[in-house]
C-alpha cells in the first residue's frame, strides 16, 4: 500500500525505475558465565568467572527482483553504522539494470 502511494504522489515526469527491496539486522554472538571447574575430590581448585560478550550485527538488504543483495557486517549497531549501511546500499544498488 505504501508503494502505491509513493508511486501516486511522484512527479509524472519521473521515470526512474522502482525497485523494492527487503532488509533486516540481525545480532549474532555468544553470551555465557562460566562458573564451575572439575577437580578430583579433595581439591578446590580457583576457577575465575568470566562474562563472554561477543556479538558481530549484520545489516542486509535484499532485492529479489534483481537477484542482488548488499550486506555490512559490524561489531556495533547504531546510527552511524545504519548510516553506513545506507550509503553503501545505494552505491550497490545504483548500476542496476532493466
Amino acid at each position: 500500500m505504501l508503494v502505491r502511494t509513493a508511486l501516486a504522489d511522484r512527479d509524472s515526469e519521473d521515470e526512474r525505475p522502482v525497485v523494492i527491496l527487503a532488509a533486516d539486522e540481525g545480532r549474532f554472538g555468544r553470551r555465557g558465565q562460566v562458573m564451575r571447574a572439575w577437580c578430583a575430590p579433595g581439591i578446590r581448585p580457583d576457577a575465575a568467572q568470566q562474562w563472554v560478550r561477543e556479538n558481530l550485527y549484520a545489516f542486509v538488504a535484499v532485492a529479489p527482483s534483481l537477484g542482488r543483495m548488499s550486506a555490512l557486517g559490524s561489531p556495533f549497531s547504531n546510527t552511524a553504522m545504519v548510516n553506513l549501511f545506507l550509503e553503501q546500499g545505494a552505491e550497490d544498488f545504483a548500476d542496476f539494470s532493466w
